[in-house]
């Protein structure tokens, strides 16, 4: 194990260094640091998924690394009780979820609960890449309805309910994506949406206010929505924009 670890300690150095990352995955790094992965060695785990984090920043390995099988493990490691290791392991799924190849794996193959639980439990650094993630996953047509269904709406809310503007704006961005769907359109109001969202009409974060506008038109456009929002007091907030 000690060689081991300081031959993946030497490729976490490594793969900072501009095309060295894609070298170490076209020369086969990838099977033996997934492997590393399942290690019962801590430093080798964290090791490993450090390098991996490196890896996965660049456009050429994201999809190979998932098809590298490595997503049972790390979605396995989303629920570890070492937080340096979960926030690495969140990292990578906020970088191989940039991919259109990895958007539909990485819901497939099960980690939106993970994922979701992240927004509940995680540190708030965890829980804003966690809801990064999940902001580029709800590009896709099909995982804007499983994100909705495995019950992301509840601590989506939480989040623009809370003090943390970045939370508040990463959570927003969610939303928006979630309410281009017909169906979420109602179900995002049901589940609490429309109070946060009107109070942070006054947010003084124009990016907060951007996203929270684009949610507000695309609830809007739900005749059964239409009235809610008025009633929420959202007409005057809107107009001193």
């Amino acid at each position: 194990p000690n060689v081991q670890l300081q031959a993946a300690l030497t490729l976490r150095n490594l793969s900072l260094f501009p095309g060295a990352d894609v070298a170490i995955v076209g020369q086969g790094g990838l099977e033996p640091l997934v492997q590393m992965l399942n290690s019962t060695n801590d430093l080798l785990q964290e090791s490993s998924i450090l390098c991996i984090r490196n890896l996965s920043v660049h456009e050429r390995n994201k999809a190979k690394i998932v098809r590298a099988n490595a997503l049972p493990a790390l979605i396995s490691l989303l629920s570890t009780k070492n937080p340096n290791v979960q926030e690495q392991v969140v990292v990578v799924f906020r970088n191989l979820s940039l991919d259109a190849e990895n958007e539909a794996r990485i819901v497939e193959e099960g980690a939106l609960p993970a994922l979701i639980q992240l927004l509940h439990t995680g540190s708030p650094v965890v829980q804003e890449h966690a809801a990064v993630t999940l902001r580029n996953l709800s590009l896709s047509d099909v995982n804007e309805v499983r994100i909705v269904e495995e019950g992301a709406l509840t601590p989506l809310v939480a989040l623009l309910n809370g003090n943390t503007p970045v939370l508040q704006l990463q959570a927003a961005g969610v939303l928006r994506n979630l309410s281009v769907n017909v169906d979420n359109k109602l179900t995002v109001v049901q589940e609490g949406a429309l109070p946060p969202l009107t109070r942070l009409l006054t947010s003084e974060d124009e990016q907060i206010l951007e996203q929270v506008c684009v949610v507000l038109r695309n609830l809007a456009v739900h005749q059964g929505n239409k009235a809610k929002i008025v009633l929420s007091g959202a007409v005057p907030k809107l107009l001193d924009v």
